[in-house]
């Protein structure tokens, strides 16, 4: 286990809630087809020093019991290239495809302000049947101060991690990433006002990289059978995996 991950784990002594629970939603996906065109291109920003996505615990039988191997296939986060997931508004969320042996287990879920070292949120909650799903964590707008929960201006660190072993923290298996508030130009905002559709304004986020809120609309579409702009969403950040998954 990388030191940087050690350092985070270490922190959570005494940080966690009794009882605490996620607000996490299972979401069905459409079937979906990789589409030649790519209307919705999510615009490769580059590298700005974002950890790795996914990463695993010490070895261990797979799955967190049974006979298969470790797996980057295990957790998927639904991020852009460069592992920073930008959003505008009040609320950050967050959308990993989860395997189905990962069913009932507890997951939690780690923020932490990467400027000031502050953690921000921790909560935990069991998984339910992940059968054909993805799981959906929406992160409160304010903190139990009433104070935004994410400021703008700043960059956070964050962590969901399938609890294996309550005893053995360090099998975990685990996706991270970071996340950062953005601004909406008054351009943009007035761009959105006047689209006629749900795909244009998805169209606008990508093209201002916004992620969170392109993502959010890809899904909304894929629910009421539009599956053609997720796909060609997923398709532009190299989640093309997927598609047929």
């Amino acid at each position: 286990m990388s030191l940087l991950f050690s350092s985070f784990r270490a922190s959570w002594t005494g940080l966690k809630k009794t009882a605490a629970v996620l607000p996490v939603t299972l979401i069905a996906l459409q079937s979906m087809v990789p589409l030649a065109a790519q209307a919705i291109d999510f615009p490769d920003t580059g590298d700005r020093g974002a950890p790795s996505t996914t990463a695993g615990g010490g070895t261990r039988g797979g799955w967190c019991e049974g006979e298969m191997a470790w797996s980057d296939d295990a957790l998927i986060p639904m991020v852009p290239k460069n592992n920073v997931s930008t959003f505008t508004g009040e609320q950050a969320s967050l959308w990993i495809a989860a395997a189905p042996e990962f069913s009932h287990k507890n997951a939690e879920i780690f923020v932490r302000n990467m400027q000031t070292n502050e953690t921000v949120y921790v909560e935990v909650a069991n998984l339910g049947d992940l059968t054909e799903e993805m799981v959906h964590v929406e992160l409160p707008a304010l903190n139990d101060e009433g104070e935004p929960l994410l400021e703008a201006d700043q960059t956070y660190f964050w962590e969901f991690a399938v609890i294996c072993n309550q005893s053995a923290r360090e099998q975990d298996y685990y996706v991270r990433g970071l996340m950062q508030p953005v601004e909406t130009s008054a351009q943009l905002a007035e761009q959105l006002e006047s689209a006629d559709t749900m795909e244009e304004k998805a169209a606008l986020y990508a093209s201002e990289g916004i992620w969170q809120e392109t993502l959010a609309i890809g899904i909304e579409l894929n629910q009421s059978e539009e599956p053609e702009v997720l796909a060609e969403l997923l398709t532009s950040v190299g989640l093309d995996t997927l598609l047929s998954e």
